[in-house]
């Protein structure tokens, strides 16, 4: 039910159409949702504090997500990390399609490396 890449909903929507109008952008355009995305990610947006997310998850180790009621998450593992981040960032009502999100993450990061993409785990960024 949710609107573009990050499927937004309700004031998520609001503000990121907001964003489109002001930047004179068509919504469903890749610069759009890319930049909005982006912004989002660097905590430039009311009502969203997403630094503080990238904060915990460049610490790596366990951490809870907010609005999910299961956790902490191993942030050295890709179920973990894909936890994290749906709870953190996308936000579901409930967590019954963590392992659909994990199975896309696992894809995504099979294609990130046959592409030669480097890909690097929190514990790596840690020295860990």
């Amino acid at each position: 039910t949710g609107y573009g890449w990050a499927q937004w909903t309700n004031a998520r929507l609001d503000f990121f159409l907001d964003y489109c109008k002001t930047n004179n952008f068509e919504p469903d355009s890749d610069q759009a949702q890319l930049g909005y995305f982006l912004l989002e990610l660097s905590g430039g947006v009311q009502g969203v504090n997403l630094k503080k997310m990238l904060n915990a998850y460049k610490a790596g180790g366990m951490h809870s997500a907010p609005s999910l009621p299961v956790g902490p998450h191993n942030l050295d593992t890709i179920e973990g990390s894909t936890g994290y981040f749906m709870g953190y960032y996308e936000r579901p009502k409930s967590d019954s399609s963590l392992p659909q999100r994990i199975q896309y993450a696992k894809i995504a990061l099979a294609a990130l490396n046959k592409a030669g993409v480097p890909v690097r785990s929190s514990a790596q960024t840690q020295g860990k």
